[in-house]
């Protein structure tokens, strides 16, 4: 259970962003898990990337075989929050993923990333025992 802010940003050829306000939402993930599955992700690293204003952490890692899909987690309050907002229904079909991240002081962010064997698996994606940390200088 956390809460969230969001905000829409919409980039536009040679001219500023524009921000949306930001919206606070609950968010409660409406599934459970279950032990097995796929094995877990490994080899997690992450850069930061810079693409005009906007800064994005550049996610990688190694491919799992016999995967459908990968899920990203990021750590909010002490627990792991599946990222649901991102890709096709929150899935990754690549081993790479630029993840914006809006700041202004110094911040760190810790990843996990969830392989999963089928469209409604979850079983795989509690094993984020290989997390990934980056901190981001202030501006």
């Amino acid at each position: 259970m956390n809460n969230r802010k969001f905000r829409v940003v919409v980039y536009q050829k040679a001219k500023e962003p524009l921000y949306s306000n930001e919206v606070d939402v609950y968010y409660k993930p409406q599934f459970s898990y279950i032990d097995g599955g796929l094995p877990s992700v490994t080899d997690i690293k992450a850069t930061l990337l810079k693409k005009g204003d906007a800064t994005y952490v550049h996610l990688t890692w190694k491919s799992v075989p016999g995967v459908f899909a990968y899920r990203l987690f990021t750590e909010s309050a002490g627990a792991m929050i599946w990222e649901a907002s991102l890709g096709d229904d929150g899935f990754i079909y690549d081993t790479s993923f630029d993840y914006l991240v809006e700041y202004t002081g110094e911040s760190t962010f810790t990843f996990g990333i969830g392989a999963l064997d089928g469209p409604n698996s979850n079983s795989d994606v509690p094993k984020l025992v290989n997390k990934c940390k980056i901190t981001v200088p202030a501006r």
